[in-house]
């Protein structure tokens, strides 16, 4: 498998309607790939607006007791996804399942920016599989 640079491991991971691309780096002391950030920004976004319906919060922090704004999903005209991120940088040497990673990601929805899980990214019309 070719590295990136010579030293990189791009580790794609598919979530629906939208993909993380995750770099991890060459350690070559220990022969490891060890993630860089557990953060990764959003590739392969599509969006359905035709199935996007009820309210979406959207939070201020990536935490489920953070403040949050309702925004109603059939009157987006506009949504962006900013980052992904994960409570662990995922190994590129384990099993993954993406319905089991807890996964925050961060939108600009029109002039809304914040936090949302992937069930309000369904909302959105931003559909969620593993």
């Amino acid at each position: 498998m070719p590295l990136a640079e010579g030293r990189f491991l791009d580790f794609d991971i598919h979530f629906g309607y939208f993909s993380l691309v995750f770099r991890y780096e060459l350690d070559p002391r220990r022969q490891l790939f060890a993630a860089n950030d557990r953060c990764a920004a959003p590739v392969d976004v599509r969006r359905d607006a035709e199935l996007a319906s009820g309210p979406v919060l959207v939070r201020d922090l990536p935490a489920p007791q953070a403040g949050y704004r309702t925004v109603e999903a059939t009157a987006v005209q506009s949504v962006e996804l900013l980052e992904g991120c994960l409570d662990h940088a995922p190994s590129p040497d384990e099993p993954l399942d993406p319905e089991s990673l807890d996964l925050w990601v961060r939108v600009r929805i029109d002039d809304v920016t914040g936090w949302v899980r992937p069930a309000d990214l369904a909302r959105l019309g931003i559909l969620f599989a593993g």
